[in-house]
């Protein structure tokens, strides 16, 4: 584990632009990433109309099912955020209706 902290989150902002400078044109490119310095890292970058996240995760404490489980919640979260700007975070959605019936139903017997 990394000494200070375990979980990376990053918003990159900075121009994706074809740069054309004399006798040099340069053009940004995707390229994978097979490894991550933390046990978590999430990155995103604004590709003016849209942002491109890129989620990495140590195999050794997370498997793809809970990784796709952290995504969807995060993807509901978004939506809320885009459809409630002024709603507090806490008032936001994260569970999916059938998490949210598996906590207050089955769970809670």
């Amino acid at each position: 584990h990394t000494p200070l902290f375990q979980v990376s989150f990053q918003v990159l902002n900075m121009p994706t632009a074809v740069l054309d400078l004399p006798g040099l044109t340069l053009h940004p490119f995707a390229f994978a990433v097979r490894s991550t310095k933390f046990d978590l890292s999430l990155q995103w970058t604004d590709q003016g109309d849209r942002l491109h996240g890129l989620l990495g995760y140590d195999t050794d404490l997370f498997d793809a099912t809970t990784v796709e489980r952290f995504l969807e919640h995060l993807h509901r979260l978004l939506e809320g955020a885009a459809a409630s700007p002024a709603a507090r975070l806490s008032d936001l959605p994260l569970l999916t209706p059938a998490e949210q019936h598996q906590l207050a139903v089955e769970w809670n017997d």
